[in-house]
């Protein structure tokens, strides 16, 4: 498997803070940076400082919408973990996410007993390509029942996955809810979705995007 040198791995963990730091912040309350997840566990924050420099490893993030958390039961906000490191060759192996606030939220993708979540595929079909960024909204839209999944996949909460297909008609449960926007003065305009970013030439000009960039993207 393809794995970053030091050096090219602190640069992609730059561009990860970076990009995750921008983004827009419809529905995003808080999102606090650390070293390592036991960093996270003794609420040791990472300073943007420390972070710009690739350090982080470990993300808390709050999300603020209105999602459910059981039948006809709401919540307005949630707090999940990301650890970049659970697998031990980021970007290329998938990280881990888990919500830590209670109630957890109620959708096929949430272990209803640990809060873990299951990510789907799309990290690992992306080969590195995919944002942490871009981590975050994907586990906002699976909260909001938003996903265009057509084929029965092992998931952990099958009264949700009732619930999404009879009572929502496999619809988002907010059908108007505003997911974050990455921003364009760090990702130079890609859009959403798992966008494949490259490693710049080793003569490249370093620029406010480090050493990784958009594939094809302009500088």
């Amino acid at each position: 498997m393809q794995r970053l040198t030091p050096a090219e791995l602190r640069s992609r963990l730059a561009f990860d803070y970076r990009a995750l730091a921008g983004l827009s912040r419809e529905s995003i309350a808080r999102i606090e940076a650390y070293g390592s997840i036991d960093a996270l566990c003794r609420r040791s924050r990472l300073s943007a400082a420390a972070a710009e420099l690739g350090r982080a490893t470990a993300y808390l993030v709050e999300y603020r919408f209105r999602h459910l958390v059981g039948r006809s039961r709401e919540a307005s906000c949630a707090t999940a973990v990301f650890d970049l490191a659970a697998e031990g060759n980021y970007p290329f192996t998938t990280p881990t996410a888990a919500f830590v606030s209670r109630p957890l939220p109620w959708t096929p993708h949430v272990h209803p007993a640990s809060g873990i979540v299951c990510l789907g595929d799309g990290w690992a079909r992306a080969s590195g390509g995919m944002l942490l960024a871009q981590l975050v909204v994907h586990v906002m839209r699976l909260m909001n029942f938003d996903e265009p999944r057509v084929t029965f996949e092992a998931l952990w909460n099958a009264s949700a996955d009732v619930y999404w297909h009879l009572e929502l008609g496999r619809r988002p449960y907010l059908s108007d809810l505003r997911y974050p926007r990455l921003p364009v003065e760090v990702t130079h305009g890609v859009v959403d979705g798992a966008c494949a970013f490259r490693a710049a030439d080793a003569d490249d000009a370093p620029g406010a995007g480090g050493m990784f960039r958009p594939a094809g993207g302009t500088p």
